[in-house]
């Protein structure tokens, strides 16, 4: 599956130059957002409000970099709610059997 991600930077009405800053991906119902912040200087950062994942860092100077990074930090984010899950299914797994 290919990941397609949307300019959804503001520009100015004047811009003679449109660099995105803001670029978001809807995967399953989830907005994930690579994006610029003025406090961040030179890097991208990660968000994902579904997630908890508020302005990480990706220590990346481009976009490309910053993708991969970003859906490797996702990944191991999410392999966190798989384990958590498989352990609440055998918990509930024993409680039914005594």
């Amino acid at each position: 599956m290919e990941i397609i991600w949307k300019d959804v930077t503001s520009y100015r009405r004047g811009d003679k130059e449109r660099i995105p800053t803001i670029l978001e991906a809807m995967i399953c119902g989830f907005r994930i957002c690579v994006h610029w912040h003025i406090y961040y200087q030179n890097t991208w950062l990660l968000s994902c409000h579904s997630l908890k994942i508020d302005n990480q860092d990706l220590k990346a100077d481009c976009f490309d970099e910053a993708t991969r990074k970003a859906i490797n930090i996702l990944i191991t984010h999410l392999e966190r709610y798989v384990e958590l899950q498989k352990t609440l299914k055998e918990a509930l797994k024993g409680q039914q059997g005594s």
